[in-house]
């Protein structure tokens, strides 16, 4: 049998916005939840991708500018023998909008 606490549970996604006269970040809303979710589990290029898309389209939709989507990946470690839980950056990844809606990958760190 096996048994793990690395799921969706216990991993976080974090998606962040800027454009001219805009940096936040932003809620994960309940469109956005699927993807954000396959996000956290497998934060593979392809599904990071998914939800920068579906963040841009949201956000357009709503007259909201987008130039940049950063989404973080998280995930709660627990500490050997005291098993105090800590949160890692499994991955940070930086797409561009370009004015077109193309979206490219400019920049990933992962850990």
């Amino acid at each position: 049998m096996f048994s793990t606490t690395d799921d969706s549970a216990h991993r976080r996604v974090k998606v962040f916005v800027t454009a001219e006269d805009r940096s936040e970040e932003i809620e994960i809303t309940p469109s956005l939840d699927d993807a954000a979710r396959r996000a956290a589990v497998l934060p593979a290029t392809g599904q990071l991708t998914r939800l920068a898309r579906g963040v841009i389209e949201r956000e357009r939709r709503h007259n909201r500018p987008v130039d940049t989507v950063r989404i973080e990946t998280w995930r709660i470690i627990y500490a050997p023998g005291t098993l105090a839980a800590t949160r890692q950056l499994v991955r940070a990844s930086r797409f561009d909008v370009d004015p077109t809606g193309a979206i490219r990958e400019s920049g990933a760190v992962r850990q």
